[in-house]
């Protein structure tokens, strides 16, 4: 196991700094999904088991018939 150190530009947070400014507005996710930073101008959302989307806002429960 290799361990690292990440240092964050100003703003970013996180053990790989995933953490930024234009997740601060904790809406972005949804059904507690985690706001991530994968580029200058760009966010994903990491949803929990049983949600998907760009914004974790499909749940897949309500899929099941």
């Amino acid at each position: 196991m290799t361990a690292y150190y990440c240092d964050c530009y100003a703003g970013f947070s996180g053990l790989d700094c995933g953490n930024g400014p234009l997740c601060k507005d904790s809406h972005i996710c949804e059904n507690g999904g985690t706001c991530k930073h994968i580029g200058d101008n760009a966010v994903t959302c990491i949803c929990p088991a049983g949600f998907r989307g760009n914004k974790c806002e499909i749940s897949e429960y309500d899929e099941i018939t």
